[in-house]
């Protein structure tokens, strides 16, 4: 892979974040494609199930000398389980949601975001609205997922008049 400049003659950074999404993306298996998911949550679930999110402890692994403490509660050591589950801030943000856990990949995600806003700008966001954000990101999975059923539903429609 060659990485060209812009036309500033610098490399965006974004522009690599936005290639391993993709690349990410298509590491995961089809099936798990199929469904109407955004992109950045696919690739969150691909990294959960292969403890290659970039904690604070898997970054210093990496790279050595970088402080490893959570950055939401500042005490424990943030690992992928910590700050997802253990952390008593997602202590808060699950205990507000009311979901089953077969719906987690979207509150993670949420939460994740959270987590990189308040260490890379700073951004602080009470729990509340770590719920409405994995809830907005939830309705609009379920209404892509109602457009998918729909539409597979008319094509067996046509299907089956077409058979008639």
């Amino acid at each position: 892979m060659i990485w060209r400049p812009n036309s500033n003659g610098a490399f965006p950074v974004r522009s690599a974040y936005e290639v391993s999404l993709r690349v990410a993306a298509r590491a995961i298996p089809s099936s798990s494609r199929s469904y109407p998911i955004l992109a950045e949550v696919r690739v969150q679930a691909w990294r959960l199930c292969y403890e290659a999110v970039p904690t604070m402890d898997n970054l210093s692994c990496k790279h050595g000398g970088i402080e490893t403490k959570c950055v939401f509660c500042e005490a424990e050591v943030e690992t992928t389980k910590h700050v997802l589950l253990k952390c008593p801030f997602a202590h808060m943000v699950w205990a507000l949601s009311h979901i089953p856990w077969g719906v987690v990949n979207g509150w993670t995600w949420a939460l994740w975001r959270n987590r990189n806003q308040r260490r890379m700008e700073g951004v602080v966001w009470e729990p509340p609205r770590v719920v409405n954000d994995a809830l907005l990101l939830l309705t609009q999975y379920q209404e892509a997922r109602i457009k998918e059923l729909s539409a597979e539903g008319l094509e067996l429609l046509i299907v089956l008049r077409l058979s008639d």
